[in-house]
């Protein structure tokens, strides 16, 4: 795999479950485990990021109760792990707008972050995947005739469909998403 420099919050626009500008630049290492400073060629997508989570979403009267985790995640186009950050995940009341068509909303934030073997994260103030701890974003579901849709919260815009794959059991309160939000370039 070639080495290649990411930058999370390019692809994590609008605080789609990572953090906000300014914040936390990554870099994933190829198979090498080191890069040289000296790659050349031309940039061409090499890969993909986003993000995906599971959590237990479940009816306790009137409301709901969500437990879970996510992953930003960036992977080759082959589908090969480059770097991945896994953050617990928990409800938190900002007093977003509900969405009223979704089946149920949250806002969330994540806590608890570590970083997969192949990443390296840092910034000015901390080091290592805890820079993610804090995110805070807002997800509702839509349940369709044969698909669901993940719903996502744009401060200013309101609340808009992905075009994430999502799916929840109404019975078991089992909820899947994989949200590829970005194609990745490197050069080599």
């Amino acid at each position: 795999m070639l080495p290649i420099a990411l930058i999370a919050t390019s692809i994590l626009a609008c605080g789609k479950g990572g953090p906000g500008p300014d914040e936390v630049p990554l870099q994933a290492q190829g198979d090498s485990g080191s890069d040289t400073g000296s790659d050349t060629g031309t940039a061409s997508a090499t890969g993909v990021a986003g993000v995906r989570g599971s959590a237990t979403v479940q009816s306790v009267g009137p409301d709901f109760t969500y437990e879970g985790t996510e992953e930003i995640y960036f992977e080759s186009i082959a589908g090969d792990s480059w770097c991945s950050i896994l953050s617990d995940v928990a409800v938190v009341d900002l007093g977003i707008s509900p969405c009223k068509d979704c089946d149920w909303s949250f806002t969330l934030q994540t806590s608890n972050s570590q970083a997969s073997a192949g990443c390296a994260v840092s910034d000015a103030s901390s080091s290592g995947a805890s820079s993610y701890d804090g995110a805070t974003f807002s997800y509702g579901y839509i349940q369709g005739k044969k698909y669901g849709t993940l719903a996502y919260y744009y401060d200013g815009y309101g609340w808009y469909g992905t075009y994430a794959d999502a799916s929840w059991d109404d019975q078991t309160g089992d909820f899947l998403y994989d949200w590829p939000v970005s194609n990745l370039y490197g050069t080599y």
